[in-house]
């Protein structure tokens, strides 16, 4: 921690002399482009060093790489990887000696040669995963390196299993799935998302019955007696957990999308399992509408010179993973599960602008991919289902209320990394919430600015780069919205009370807003600054305000013509928030009695294995509340009874049923109101 201090400190003096630019003119010798930089080099060290970035070696900062070559066979029969990769890459200290690459100590080094001499070998070691390899020679800034390493082994499987031999009806299949640090189980690379290689190209071969789907172009198959090579070259920038291979007899076929205004053509890959062709070949052909909108939205895909494909594969885990330019995908996870075809396509694909294009500088950033990516299903299901639809998905499939933060703060453990609740679900929240905050217009401006960006495009940013860019383009600061979303728990619980009073030709309106989530939510939950729409309904029209609400309690005022029957705050779901209305002028209690029934979204949705369900009753009403399946099969009955007027809540403990799709169904007198839930095992 010392060393933090040290640093910090640094900072703010290089800052301070900075900001006293004329000082430094006065000075001889002092130049101040130097000091910048000093100073810029200082905040990059800072950052990095606060952030506990452990995967990378301060042998790895000395060096940026630049290309890999794999040849690689793996051998279905044996289960052993036999493989051969050449690194090429440039110097960024002053000298180097010495190379470290992430390798797993489980696979067997059999020598290493810098490229162009292989007849001398040079000395390694390799233990605690690390692949330390000393060069003949000293090289020097800007100076290239080319080493080539030879091994062999059976790849462990950590994470999501990194390097699978399986089988599927009785025929060998072989995939790959390395996110977040599962590259370096099966090939010695630099395995950091920051340092992507400029181009990259996978030879493989393989049993001559197998087909091999990898990244970028298909440069040549080579036929061979037994076997067959597969030679792929990815010509963009990549990295690491990003190269993959999908192997196994598929059926290929091919659809098309249209750009440039119809005048180009790329080819969209299916490799799929024979028997699944037909059963998802209409889901497939929604692919190139897919890319069409989100290449209208972000920008054109990013890897249009050679392909975008869906290579099938089987794992116990039901995972799909954005490879570059052919991701991996478990179709035959469930059937009868279409929510996750749908949702699968459309997030896989935006993954191609949302961490391949421009890639989280590190796993604490990880919502930049996968938070970016679970909202752009919304753009989808708004084109093809409208407003309802996305509001649906949003509130059905993503609400999460609960703790812990966007930001991974042990991005070590896989676990923490790849949390549905955070990285996924609140993280996308975090993109509906700016987008209200920024307005439309400003939001789409702010997407296509950061894929497009000179200093992130076909790189990596981290979250301080995104907001730098939302802030130049909204013209907004948002430190106040990244802080509390992104490195702060919880969310706003708001009571809200109205009182209306005529004045001169209409009304007056006062609304208070008070946040307590401290008291309901959680003991240490901060006060959010947000803006709230707030709609209100008159006998005759409605009208919508947005107010900024930032304190533990504040007061607005408005004026309307007609008297207000109802005052709703927030009433489309821009807020990952709770909220209720509270009599005007009574303090909240549980035993407020409310103005209107009300059944609520469960939380948390999706669930594992119980969920909480809340509703209001404004008078004594028998009440009936039931959860049914997707047949309208009641399965349970939770309340059955006559209760008082009051705000109510219910658990349900879903252990012991099937995972999927449920709908809970009130009755309380006239009264009827349905929502849906999924529960997740």
């Amino acid at each position: 921690m010392k060393s933090y201090h040290v640093f910090f400190i640094k900072l703010i003096l290089f800052l301070i002399l900075l900001s006293s630019g004329n000082t430094w003119g006065q000075t001889p010798g002092i130049n101040t482009n130097m000091v910048e930089s000093m100073a810029k080099r200082e905040l990059h060290n800072y950052r990095k060093m606060i952030q506990n970035e452990t995967t990378i070696t301060l042998n790895q900062e000395m060096y940026d790489v630049k290309y890999y070559s794999l040849d690689l066979e793996p051998n279905p029969t044996t289960k052993i990887l036999t493989g051969s990769v050449e690194i090429t890459c440039e110097v960024l200290s002053a000298f180097l000696d010495s190379i470290e690459l992430n390798f797993w100590d489980g696979m067997t080094v059999s020598d290493i040669y810098l490229s162009e001499t292989p007849d001398n070998p040079l000395n390694f070691s390799h233990y605690n995963d690390l692949l330390s390899i000393n060069l003949d020679s000293t090289f020097l800034q800007g100076e290239e390196i080319s080493v080539t390493v030879n091994y062999s082994g059976s790849p462990q499987n950590s994470g999501n299993h990194s390097f699978s031999f399986t089988s599927y009806n009785g025929k060998s299949m072989i995939w790959t799935l390395s996110e977040p640090y599962g590259a370096r189980d099966w090939w010695p690379c630099k395995d950091i998302p920051s340092d992507k290689a400029d181009s990259v190209d996978v030879r493989v071969t393989v049993p001559s019955e197998l087909i091999v789907a990898s990244n970028g172009s298909l440069r040549e198959t080579i036929i061979q007696e037994d076997t067959t090579i597969y030679w792929w070259h990815e010509d963009y920038p990549i990295a690491t957990y990003l190269i993959s291979l999908a192997i196994y007899p598929y059926t290929v076929y091919y659809d098309d999308y249209l750009y440039n205004n119809d005048t180009d053509t790329m080819k969209i890959h299916f490799y799929i399992l024979p028997d699944h062709v037909e059963h998802f070949r209409n889901s497939n052909a929604k692919l190139k509408d897919m890319i069409a909108l989100f290449s209208q939205l972000f920008g054109e895909y990013p890897f249009i010179k050679e392909k975008y494909g869906m290579a099938e594969i089987i794992n116990a885990s039901g995972m799909a993973i954005e490879h570059q330019t052919c991701t991996s995908y478990q179709y035959a996870w469930d059937w009868n599960y279409t929510w996750w075809t749908e949702f699968a396509l459309n997030h896989e694909l935006a993954h191609q602008w949302w961490g391949n294009l421009v890639t989280c500088e590190n796993f604490h950033h990880i919502w930049l991919n996968e938070g970016f990516a679970t909202y752009s299903s919304i753009f989808w299901y708004e084109h093809s289902g409208g407003l309802a639809a996305a509001n649906d998905y949003m509130m059905s499939t993503l609400h999460y209320l609960g703790e812990g933060t966007v930001f991974v703060e042990n991005p070590t453990d896989f676990n923490e990394i790849f949390v549905w609740e955070l990285t996924y679900q609140k993280a996308a929240w975090v993109m509906h919430m700016l987008r209200h905050t920024v307005t439309d217009s400003f939001f789409f401006d702010i997407l296509k600015t950061y894929a497009s960006s000179p200093l992130h495009q076909y790189g990596c940013a981290a979250t301080e780069d995104f907001q730098a860019i939302c802030e130049q383009v909204s013209g907004i600061n948002l430190q106040k919205f990244f802080q509390q979303w992104i490195y702060e728990e919880y969310y706003p619980y708001y009571e809200y009370s109205w009182t209306a009073n005529p004045e001169s030709n209409g009304f007056k309106i006062e609304l208070i807003i008070d946040q307590v989530q401290n008291e309901k939510v959680a003991q240490n939950a901060s006060l959010f600054w947000m803006p709230i729409d707030v709609k209100i309904t008159t006998g005759s029209y409605d009208t919508v305000f947005v107010v900024w609400d930032s304190l533990e309690s504040q007061s607005f005022e408005f004026y309307l013509n007609e008297e207000p029957q109802e005052i709703a705050v927030d009433p489309d779901n821009w807020i990952l928030k709770q909220s209720e209305e509270v009599p005007s002028g009574i303090a909240t209690s549980p035993n407020s009695v409310p103005k209107k029934f009300t059944l609520s979204q469960n939380h948390p949705n999706p669930f594992n294995p119980t969920t909480i369900i809340n509703y209001q009753l404004p008078m004594i009403s028998d009440v009936e509340l039931s959860i049914y399946n997707l047949l309208g099969q009641k399965v349970v009955t939770l309340v059955d009874e006559r209760q008082q007027g009051a705000y109510h809540q219910v658990e349900w403990d879903a252990s012991g049923f099937a995972s999927g799709v449920y709908y809970y169904r009130i009755k309380a007198g006239n009264f009827i109101e349905t929502c849906k839930m999924i529960y997740l095992k």
